[in-house]
């Protein structure tokens, strides 16, 4: 059987999350094990229960609160990760991005690094819905980091997404605004 003829229901899709952490006590003096890896397998099932993968999500969660309790310095964490553009324009200036109305606190960040889905799925709500999916698991109150090329200008400006002065970043406060 061709498998673009199986019959796929994408509203009961779901997502299987694993993830990759270093065990605690973190070293302040070890940036990267303040962040948590985060791979997302999107998936569904056919008629005969048997699974169809959809998609996938990359996430990293950066453990800013626990960061900040260890005393490590956050500029450095942000850097190791790669993230240091948005880090250095959102908040690297008295803790504070005013065009954004972002005030830093001590509550995680979430980078969506890449989300995907098989090609016949790309004009369904699963790459909106494994974003908000992602974010509900991880991070309930927070802020959210996603480069400008994941979702169109109308999909994040529905999120209340807004853009990180000079850069190709987006700034989504968690909980996310339903689109």
């Amino acid at each position: 059987m061709d498998p673009d003829d199986i019959a796929v229901d994408v509203d009961s899709s779901s997502i299987e999350f694993t993830l990759s952490s270093f065990l605690k006590p973190w070293d302040a003096d070890d940036p990267e094990a303040y962040s948590c890896e985060i791979r997302g397998k999107i998936i569904t099932h056919d008629d005969q229960d048997k699974e169809v993968p959809l998609g996938e999500i990359e996430l990293l969660l950066v453990k800013t609160a626990d960061a900040i309790c260890d005393g490590a310095e956050l500029a450095f964490i942000f850097d190791a990760v790669g993230l240091d553009d948005p880090w250095i324009a959102l908040f690297a200036e008295e803790g504070s991005c005013p065009e954004l109305a972002v005030q830093f606190s001590e509550n995680d960040i979430l980078f969506i690094g890449k989300v995907s889905v098989e090609e016949k799925y790309q004009g369904t709500s699963l790459r909106i819905r494994a974003i908000q999916t992602a974010v509900a698991m991880f991070l309930p109150v927070g802020t959210v980091i996603v480069h400008c090329d994941l979702l169109t200008d109308a999909e994040w400006s529905r999120f209340g997404g807004r853009q990180i002065p000079e850069t190709d970043y987006i700034c989504v406060r968690s909980p996310l605004a339903h689109p």
